[in-house]
């Protein structure tokens, strides 16, 4: 409680001694999806921004901007889910409506877009998987009825969404279409709290095509927030609706794409934040990014660290970061390294400068928040106190600075005793409640459960481990299309990955095999072998046909389903019990 009270206390102090703002832009723009894979991670926004001066970060670290451009001027495909309701409830005058709108969406279907096209009820039937082809598509539409009995939003919407990544390493924006009458039968299935979580945690936004038979004047509560909650849209098709203005409300046109790179020391699977700016507008949002291990010599300093919006480095040679023009403080270090430390500020790249022209060429660090005007929020002193110092440098200079300028310097001081009094507290504090851990460690039970280790004293391995070591091998799984599901595992004989309870790894989808693959070790090398005759295994995108070692950050894909083997490490407990969440929902 006293630490607690000092950290409030310093915080408060640093905001008096460096006050700053932080200029947000009007929400003009918004995150429409984004998602990593590999090396990259792309973005899709919604609205206006400037594509002249776009910075991003990642975890405070600058990235490179790849590319960048609108989806039909760069040719971005596009892959558009329509979810059809056919059940009773939906209005009989406006049925045709719906047919109508349908052939015309197809007949004006862009050069870049795909459609596939499910019908939903009481249960899922896909007419047409993903294409361009107007031809499949009219064909598919053919004998539609509206009789269902009922009518599942949620659930077409939760078990239709694909995993949002790049076709054949080009991008890819993913959305769903849902044209329904907003009545939803939720007595089983999917809840909205639980579609809500999933659309958060994916970035994936939901159109909604509300059909009324007369115009509505309000927006129907719970489709509108399906729309609010994933960044859609939200058009109402009524009998006397114009058809070109509700096709034109749901286009993909204004949608702009950016692509950036991450170094070598982000790509760890972790959540990590990302900001998006262009001086003006700043989307802030968290994206789980890839788990790979980089090649020697590309990750850290061997890496290009900041980039202006064309993609050359600002200064390769030195590792500094400074994205002019991009929104992005410009950071002033005389000792910049290779990870990008020197050229941190600490306004979360958000404010227009970092520091004065004379800052910079002394080598110094800006040392608090800046406004977007580019002015600095504290200054090493004004220009007539920086005359003093530098003329002559005499006793009489010196006391007269000091004689001007004492209470600044009495506060400052004041702050460094306060800081360091604060340090030495809790270097005292950490030391007795490492003392106390160190005394039960030798008690404590090793704990498993979904996100957690689990282990006492463990050590992470890049690639598996040679044999020696202390410890149990174990392996850190996870399911990248549900990323709080979790296995840590010890390979201490075989694990089984399958549909079934009985597998250690247990993932009920009936893409699945009952027994899909095995994990063990042969010479202390992880090894993965597919047991699977009907489902086939593939592993980084390669069918398993025979057994080949496993290493972190490697896709395991089974059918639908994929698990990434996050890390290998040595534990010194455990529990070879299955850890699911034994949660069962039907994918199409």
């Amino acid at each position: 409680m006293f630490v607690r009270r000092f950290m409030i206390l310093l915080s408060a102090f640093v905001l008096l001694l460096f006050p700053g703002t932080v200029c947000h832009g009007e929400e003009s723009a918004v995150l429409s999806q984004a998602y990593a894979w590999e090396q990259n991670v792309d973005m899709y926004i919604a609205g206006e921004i400037n594509p002249d001066s776009l910075g991003c970060k990642c975890s405070n670290q600058g990235l490179e901007i790849v590319d960048s451009g609108l989806l039909a001027d760069s040719g971005v495909t596009v892959r558009t889910t329509i979810l059809l309701d056919i059940s009773a409830s939906v209005p009989k005058d406006m049925r045709d409506n719906v047919k109508i709108y349908l052939d015309r969406l197809i007949q004006d279907i862009p050069d870049n877009e795909q459609y596939k096209l499910v019908t939903f009820d009481e249960e899922l039937i896909v007419l047409q998987d993903f294409t361009n082809d107007r031809y499949d598509l009219a064909n598919a539409l053919e004998g539609i009825a509206f009789d269902g009995q009922e009518s599942k939003i949620y659930d077409a919407v939760y078990n239709t969404m694909p995993k949002a990544e790049p076709v054949e390493g080009n991008p890819c924006y993913y959305r769903t279409i849902v044209i329904t009458d907003g009545i939803d039968d939720t007595a089983g299935g999917i809840t909205k709290e639980e579609l809500y979580l999933k659309l958060q945690a994916d970035t994936y936004p939901v159109e909604v095509v509300a059909v009324s038979s007369a115009e509505q004047s309000e927006a129907e509560k719970e489709l509108s927030a399906l729309t609010r909650i994933s960044n859609g849209r939200y058009v109402n098709l009524y009998a006397d609706a114009e058809l070109e203005t509700v096709i034109s409300g749901l286009a993909t046109n204004e949608i702009y794409w950016v692509r950036a790179k991450l170094s070598g020391e982000l790509l760890d699977g972790s959540l990590r934040p990302f900001v998006l700016t262009d001086g003006i507008v700043s989307i802030q949002f968290d994206v789980r990014v890839s788990a790979m291990d980089m090649p020697a010599g590309e990750e850290n300093g061997s890496s290009e660290s900041s980039t202006e919006p064309g993609g050359e480095s600002a200064d390769g040679s030195s590792g500094s970061q400074e994205a002019a023009g991009n929104g992005f403080g410009e950071g002033a270090s005389g000792e910049s390294s290779g990870n990008n430390e020197g050229a941190e500020s600490t306004d979360n790249g958000l404010s227009g400068s970092g520091g004065t022209e004379d800052d910079r060429s002394a080598g110094t660090e800006s040392s608090g928040n800046t406004s977007a005007g580019g002015q600095n929020a504290v200054t090493g002193g004004t220009g007539s106190e920086t005359e003093v110092l530098e003329d002559g440098g005499g006793v009489g200079t010196v006391k007269a600075f000091l004689e001007k300028n004492s209470f600044v310097i009495a506060v400052v001081a004041a702050g460094v005793v306060l800081v360091i009094v604060i340090i030495v507290i809790l270097a005292v504090n950490g030391k007795k409640k490492k003392g106390q851990k160190t005394g039960k460690a030798g008690q404590t039970e090793g704990k498993t459960s979904s996100g957690t280790s689990g282990y006492g004293d463990t050590e992470i391995l890049g690639k598996g481990a040679s044999e020696g070591s202390e410890g149990v091998l174990c392996i850190k799984i996870r399911d990248a299309n549900h990323p709080e599901q979790v296995w840590d595992l010890p390979i201490s004989g075989t694990i089984t990955v399958g549909r079934v309870t009985e597998c250690q790894i247990c993932v009920a989808d009936e893409s699945m095999s009952r027994q899909q693959c095995l994990i063990y070790l042969v010479s202390g090398i992880p090894t993965i072998e597919n047991k699977s005759k009907s489902n086939i295994t593939r592993l980084n995108g390669e069918e398993l046909k025979v057994p080949r070692p496993l290493k972190a950050g490697d896709k395991i894909k089974c059918g639908r389903v994929t698990l990434i083997a996050d890390s290998f490490y040595r534990g010194t407990g455990g529990s070879e019990r299955n850890l699911n969440k034994n949660t069962k929902f039907v994918n199409v």
